[in-house]
C-alpha cells in the first residue's frame, strides 16, 4: 500500500474524518507535544493523519491544523485499519517512536461542554 502528499489546503480547506483518534506525539524540534488526527476522510476515500493540530471546537467538534485546514469530526471516535496505516507510515517517516493515544480525553471533553450546554439551557 502506498501513502502520498494531501491535495493542497488550499485546493480543499475542509475535510470529514470518520473513525477518527487524536494522537499525542513528540513534536519534530523536539521540544513538546504535538496533537495529530488519524482517520477516515470522506472526501477523499483514505486514511488520513493531520498536521498538528492547532484548535479544537469541542461542541462543533471541528479540529484546524496548523495548515489552516478545518476538520470535522463526524460520529464517535473509532479506528479505521487505512488511516491506522497511514499513520504507522507517518511515524516512520518522521521517526516518531512513541504516540499516546488521548482519543478518550477529547471525546470526554466534548460530552462535558455539550452537557454543559444542556444545563444552562434548562
Amino acid at each position: 500500500m502506498a501513502i502520498w502528499r494531501p491535495i493542497p489546503t488550499a485546493v480543499q480547506p475542509a475535510l470529514t474524518l470518520t473513525s477518527w483518534s487524536v494522537r499525542e506525539v513528540p513534536n519534530i524540534p523536539g521540544n513538546g507535544v504535538d496533537r495529530v488526527l488519524v482517520g477516515y476522510c470522506v472526501e477523499n476515500r483514505e486514511g488520513r493523519t493531520t498536521r498538528p493540530i492547532k484548535s479544537i471546537d469541542l461542541k462543533a467538534m471541528v479540529c484546524t491544523s496548523e495548515s489552516g485546514r478545518a476538520y470535522r469530526l463526524l460520529g464517535p471516535p473509532g479506528d479505521d485499519p487505512d488511516a491506522e496505516y497511514v499513520f504507522r507510515s507517518w511515524c516512520a517517516i518522521n521517526q516518531v517512536t512513541q504516540a499516546a493515544n488521548v482519543t478518550d480525553e477529547v471525546w470526554q471533553q466534548h460530552l462535558q461542554s455539550n452537557t454543559d450546554d444542556s444545563a444552562e439551557t434548562s
